[in-house]
């Protein structure tokens, strides 16, 4: 696996901590079960995490988080299964 450095190159969201225990009325209009994470950008919302992740992995990052070839996907996959195993 190789090292990947996030690089935002200029503020595009704000990030608004709440409390998980009492979380706000608000927080409902943007995730209908109030779990988190979640994320709003204008009109769009996302709040399933590996959904989140892979927006803002398109979005925002540079360079990319994921492996972007079949090849290097695959050979990722490959690398959890034998991690897995070598337990």
């Amino acid at each position: 696996m190789t090292e990947t450095n996030i690089i935002f190159v200029k503020k595009v969201f704000d990030v608004v901590n709440i409390n998980l225990r009492a979380k706000p009325e608000w927080y409902f209009s943007i995730h209908p079960l109030r779990h988190v994470p979640s994320v709003q950008k204008g009109d769009f919302k996302a709040y399933k995490s590996l959904v989140v992740a892979e927006y803002l992995e398109e979005k925002f990052t540079v360079p990319r988080l994921e492996a972007e070839t079949p090849e290097q996907k695959a050979a990722a996959e490959e690398s959890k299964v034998v991690g897995e195993v070598s337990r």
